[in-house]
């Protein structure tokens, strides 16, 4: 371990460790048969969806069981000023510079409890 730990080496690890997560992930899904796929979509009927992948290729597959995965994006509230200098979203924390010597983290959900 470094004495002197930067940003960039705290955003190299957590590029390798969700790297690592998505695979144990797509390996996981892979062995129990489920099919992913990745787009836009939407129900055609309670058990079909239609997807649209980023070439435009559509897809329909039915299924007794459908999980939509969406994923998330942070809240940015309209009287909050992010600039990225020093109010920040969770996603603006890892493209920082240099690791601050004083974070106040608001939220404690589990992203927030993650970077407390």
């Amino acid at each position: 371990v470094k004495s002197d730990i930067e940003m960039s080496d705290l955003t190299f690890r957590c590029q390798r460790i969700m790297q690592t997560e998505i695979e144990v992930i797509k390996n996981q899904l892979s062995r129990n048969r489920i099919d992913v796929l990745y787009g836009h979509a939407q129900f055609v009927d309670p058990h079909t969806i239609s997807v649209t992948s980023s070439d435009r290729t559509v897809i329909k597959k039915s299924a007794d069981k459908v999980v939509i995965a969406v994923g998330a994006k942070p809240f940015r509230p309209p009287n909050i000023e992010f600039n990225g200098e020093t109010i920040f979203d969770s996603d603006d924390i890892l493209q920082m510079k240099e690791l601050p010597r004083e974070l106040l983290v608001v939220g404690g959900g589990v992203i927030g409890t993650e970077y407390g």
